[in-house]
């Protein structure tokens, strides 16, 4: 049997290891400036 391999993303890596405040400050920045990313980010945690 053939097994998926999983690419390493440095990026989750460092979501993973992150501190919840750390995430929080993170994602505001980036909704402030970006209506778009606002946009998404309710949606995703609103549906």
């Amino acid at each position: 049997m053939v097994k998926k391999k999983k690419t390493a993303d440095p990026l989750v890596d460092l979501l993973e290891a992150a501190k919840p405040e750390t995430l929080i400050a993170l994602i505001a920045e980036l909704a402030i400036g970006r209506p778009d990313v606002r946009r998404e980010c309710f949606d995703y945690w609103t549906g």
